[in-house]
């Protein structure tokens, strides 16, 4: 009976790891592709105002992140790289940008936002509200 229920326990517990460790893995293939923020959606800061915005993550870890915003009257372009992580944990997309800071002591610049993941939907919470982007074809 004892060898029973270790087996079922071993099977049990080898299914959650497959389970937990697809589901992230599945998030990483969703979230691969280009994304464009959702008109009206834009979360100002500053007085910087999006006119466009797109985020590509690649298969490697890396993304861009593209468009125009509006600053004091001139519209400038949004050029920026870097790599990304996603912690499904958490529920965590996590930004690093190649232009970012580091230090020995506290590492990497890193930017951690709360997200939701369907095939067509990202919605991205940052400290300034909710940006919602959809996946382009």
């Amino acid at each position: 009976m004892k060898k029973s229920v270790k087996a079922v326990s071993a099977v049990l517990v080898l299914f959650l790891m497959f389970v937990l460790t697809s589901c992230g893995d599945d998030a990483q293939k969703r979230l691969i592709g280009t994304w464009k923020q959702n008109p009206g959606d834009a979360t100002s800061f500053l007085g910087i105002d999006p006119v466009s915005h797109y985020y590509t993550f690649n298969s490697d870890g890396t993304y861009k992140e593209t468009g125009m915003e509006n600053f004091s009257g001139k519209t400038y372009d949004i050029n920026k790289t870097g790599k990304y992580k996603l912690d499904t944990e958490e529920g965590l997309l996590i930004l690093y940008p190649d232009d970012g800071w580091h230090d020995d002591t506290f590492g990497d610049q890193e930017y951690a936002y709360k997200y939701t993941l369907t095939n067509d939907y990202l919605s991205i919470t940052t400290g300034l509200g909710t940006e919602n982007y959809t996946k382009q074809k």
